[in-house]
């Protein structure tokens, strides 16, 4: 490991060995330090849970790889709270190679979009990157690569959060893209055991998009990566006059 190269935490919600994750972190170490610290398992659609209620434990598995049993949330604010994990504080978090994409409302719900969001709330520039079942992996990690150091220059020691998704293919041009919609169909199923009693399967089984251009839905579609950047302010000023209705009482 060459201690002058910069850190770089990665994380995911695939669990510490998803391909997606192992493959991102092979590409970055050509240019970065690089700790992976992640779930143990896989936490897809765990959105931002934190284990508030549970003891964590954190097992090391390799120089500079760490499993957290825990949500990617818990993995990423762990690795940035405990000397451990990580010697110093890094200068970018990435969260993925995700498999499948994130996009539009999808990010409330990705654990890896998530993990990222712990970073960027903690201070850290962050990126989380997904990408398509038949995206080439190895050439999209490398893309992110490239993404990465653009980021550690342009944005180091600036709290940020961008979200990009890679479509099917080995070689994409981007675009800077805001949040589509994503439209789910089916997205209960309910069933009943042996004994009669009922259960539920939450997920669509199919998925369209809703959006005008410059969505990274719509990006997606055109085989285009969208880089999106998400806020960490949820405060919405469209809506302040009917908060000040609200408080008329």
């Amino acid at each position: 490991m060459n201690m002058t190269q910069p850190l770089v935490l990665v994380s995911n919600d695939d669990g510490y060995r998803a391909l997606g994750v192992t493959t991102l972190a092979q590409v970055l170490r050509e240019h970065f330090r690089v700790v992976i610290c992640a779930p143990e398992n896989e936490q897809s659609a765990s959105s931002h849970a934190l284990s508030l209620n549970r003891p964590l434990r954190v097992e090391a598995h390799a120089e500079g790889v760490y499993s957290v049993d825990g949500t990617p949330a818990d993995s990423v604010y762990i690795a940035l709270n405990e000397k451990s994990v990580l010697p110093e504080r890094p200068v970018l978090v990435v969260s993925g190679m995700n498999h499948g994409p994130n996009l539009g409302q999808d990010v409330f719900y990705s654990g890896t979009v998530a993990a990222a969001r712990e970073a960027a709330l903690q201070g850290i520039p962050a990126l989380a990157v997904s990408a398509h079942a038949e995206a080439n992996l190895l050439a999209a990690c490398q893309d992110v690569a490239r993404l990465a150091l653009r980021m550690t220059e342009l944005f180091r020691g600036v709290p940020c959060l961008f979200n990009a998704n890679y479509p099917p293919g080995s070689s994409w041009s981007h675009q800077a893209t805001r949040a589509g919609r994503r439209v789910y169909s089916g997205g209960l199923v309910g069933r009943f055991d042996p004994r009669g009693r009922p259960y539920y399967w939450i997920g669509g089984d199919s998925v369209h998009h809703v959006g005008a251009s410059g969505t990274d839905t719509i990006a997606f579609e055109e085989g285009v990566v969208g880089i999106t950047p998400l806020n960490l302010d949820l405060w919405s000023p469209s809506l302040e006059e009917a908060a000040q209705h609200l408080c008329d009482l």
